[in-house]
């Protein structure tokens, strides 16, 4: 019986080494530790392998114009890749982490500040401003679609304020969250009574709604 103890403990050690531990990297973190970075379209799937088309590269030297990517050989290789679709691939030799800023190519929109960083296209003051880039207003659009929101479109002056659960976060704050795909998110309209011409909203991503919008009610 002691025996069996031991190794039941000594099994479950082992599962707590080897679980994956996902750390969320920031842009420059992700880029400095990935091998490779480029846009691609998932022609092949069978089960952990990947063909995918190489359509645009930022870092990074291939051979040939399919690169195959090979997932599931640790617990923090599991990500998996849709037949047909487009993604912004971030690759440490030849796997996709977990945690990795690997996303689909309409949803993330570090491209912008891989084309500053690589290709010293665009402006970081820019990027970082208030205000949307016409990538960061296509993402967001898709975004929301994907939530089935619509984003306001007429000609009116729209104002966004963006906020985490139940605080106000800066633009490029708000787009590190809506990274995951568990986030959810809202686009809530805010009656100014003082300028009715303006439109003012609520950009909000988390997972408590209701509670968050009474948090920040308080903070307008």
């Amino acid at each position: 019986m002691r025996t069996l103890l031991l190794i039941l403990i000594g099994l479950i050690g082992i599962d707590r080494v080897n679980a994956c531990q996902c750390i969320p990297l920031t842009f420059d973190e992700e880029v400095k530790i990935s091998s490779t970075i480029f846009r691609g379209l998932v022609i092949s799937a069978d089960n952990y392998q990947f063909d995918i088309e190489i359509i645009q590269i930022w870092k990074g030297d291939f051979e040939a114009k399919v690169f195959h990517l090979t997932q599931g050989t640790t617990s923090c290789e599991k990500r998996i890749f849709e037949l047909g679709k487009e993604y912004l691939f971030y690759v440490r030799d030849n796997s996709v982490f977990n945690c990795s800023r690997t996303n689909e190519f309409n949803f993330t929109a570090d491209t912008e500040l891989l084309d500053l960083k690589f290709n010293k296209v665009g402006d970081k003051s820019t990027i970082e401003s208030s205000t949307l880039t016409d990538r960061q207003l296509t993402v967001l659009k898709n975004i929301l679609t994907h939530a089935n929101i619509i984003f306001p479109t007429n000609n009116g002056e729209v104002k966004i304020s963006y906020a985490y659960e139940g605080g106000f976060v800066d633009k490029i704050n708000f787009f590190e969250r809506i990274r995951w795909e568990d986030s959810k998110i809202k686009l809530y309209k805010v009656n100014d009574k003082a300028n009715k011409d303006n439109q003012s909203y609520i950009l909000w991503t988390g997972n408590n709604w209701d509670k968050s919008l009474k948090k920040l009610k308080r903070s307008l």
